[in-house]
């Protein structure tokens, strides 16, 4: 379970009994916690760069969950089994890896690009995968590879200019012999 606590609430939730006994409401809406469960034990929880709405969370199977955790989880019966869900990601290896048990146990950690939120990468044992959401494949990764042997703990995006250089080798040509 995954609790958020909005310490400035926008709307003020009434207790039935008044801290100060004659009923007046407090001038600043107290604190609130906001539970939201999942199935499995969470390994990463990550904040959106732009936003406090969403978060990243990964668990311990091999799941990452896009969370708005300011949406109304009544405001469709049908959608409560999401959890404040927007996408479920999964990384295939790693959920099978964990069902049979031969991964590390609480290994795992998401993050987002921080310059394209688009682009979510994750770390579970000694494998990586991303995803690019403007092109979704159905929750699979869009890239997956090997990391550390050893297995990665954390996820972090850096960036990188590529420059292009030019080369001190001659481009290769085809030359076609004259018949």
């Amino acid at each position: 379970m995954m609790m958020v606590w909005d310490l400035d609430p926008v709307v003020a939730i009434h207790s039935p009994g008044s801290p100060d006994g004659n009923g007046d409401v407090p001038a600043r809406p107290p604190p609130t916690a906001y539970p939201i469960p999942f199935p499995h034990p969470l390994t990463a929880v990550c904040s959106h760069p732009s936003t406090s709405k969403e978060f990243l969370v990964a668990d311990s199977r091999g799941s990452i969950f896009l969370t708005d955790w300011r949406s109304d989880p009544d405001a469709n019966k049908l959608d409560r089994w999401r959890n404040l869900s927007v996408i479920e990601l999964i990384e295939p290896r790693a959920l099978s890896d964990a069902v049979s048990g031969s991964t590390k146990r609480w290994s795992g950690s998401a993050a987002w690009r921080a310059d394209s939120t688009d682009i979510i990468g994750a770390t579970y044992g000694s494998k990586y995968a991303l995803w690019d959401l403007s092109k979704l494949q159905g929750g699979k990764p869009t890239v997956t590879g090997a990391s550390f042997p050893e297995g990665g703990t954390r996820f972090r995006h850096v960036s990188v200019s590529l420059v292009s250089r030019p080369s001190s080798f001659p481009a290769r040509t085809q030359h076609k012999q004259p018949s």
